[in-house]
C-alpha cells in the first residue's frame, strides 16, 4: 500500500515547485469558487434558505469562530495538502475523476448526508474542479494551492461575517 501512495505521489508532485501558471490559474479558481460561494451564502440568509442557512451555522460556525489567523492557515493547509494527497493522488489516478469527485462530496457529509445532499452535490463540482486542475496540469500543486488557498480564504470570510454579525450565533 505504501508503494502506490509513494508511486503516485511521485508522478503527481513530480518533486519540483509548481509553475507561474499553475500557481495564477489555482488562485484565480480558489477567488472565482469564492465569490460565488460568498454570493451563494448572503443569498441562502436573505432567502431564508433552510438548509444553507443550518450548514453555515452548525457546520461552518463552530470552526470558523474559533480560529484565529494562524489557526485558520494551518486548518486549511492540512486540509488542502492531505485532501488532494488523498483524493487525487492516490484515488483519482486508480478510480478517475468522476468517482473521486463522488467520493469527495460524499465523505464531507457522511454523517450528515440525508440533510446536507443538496450541499453534498456542490461538493462534488467542487471535487469535480479539483480532479479538473489536477488533468489539466498533471501535477498536485494546482489543485493543493487552489484548495488551500479556498479553505483560508473562506475561513476569513466566515470568520468576518461572524464578527460583524451578519452571521447568528447557535
Amino acid at each position: 500500500m505504501i508503494f502506490l501512495i509513494e508511486k503516485s505521489l511521485n508522478k503527481s508532485f513530480q518533486f519540483f515547485l509548481p509553475g507561474l501558471n499553475e500557481v495564477l490559474f489555482a488562485l484565480l479558481l480558489s477567488q472565482l469558487l469564492f465569490v460565488f460561494n460568498s454570493i451563494l451564502v448572503r443569498a441562502s440568509f436573505k432567502r431564508e434558505w433552510g438548509v444553507f442557512q443550518d450548514f453555515i451555522t452548525e457546520m461552518i460556525y463552530p470552526l470558523a469562530s474559533q480560529l484565529g489567523i494562524f489557526s485558520a492557515l494551518v486548518v486549511s493547509l492540512f486540509a488542502g495538502v492531505g485532501e488532494e494527497l488523498f483524493f487525487r493522488g492516490f484515488l483519482q489516478p486508480k478510480i478517475g475523476i468522476i468517482s473521486t469527485s463522488i467520493l469527495f462530496g460524499l465523505v464531507h457529509f457522511l454523517f450528515n448526508l440525508r440533510k446536507y445532499y443538496l450541499i453534498a452535490c456542490l461538493y462534488i463540482v467542487i471535487g469535480f474542479l479539483f480532479g479538473f486542475v489536477y488533468e489539466l496540469f498533471d501535477s498536485l500543486w494546482a489543485p493543493v494551492i487552489f484548495h488551500c488557498v479556498y479553505d483560508f480564504s473562506a475561513l476569513l470570510y466566515f470568520k468576518k461575517r461572524i464578527a460583524a454579525g451578519a452571521i447568528p450565533p447557535v
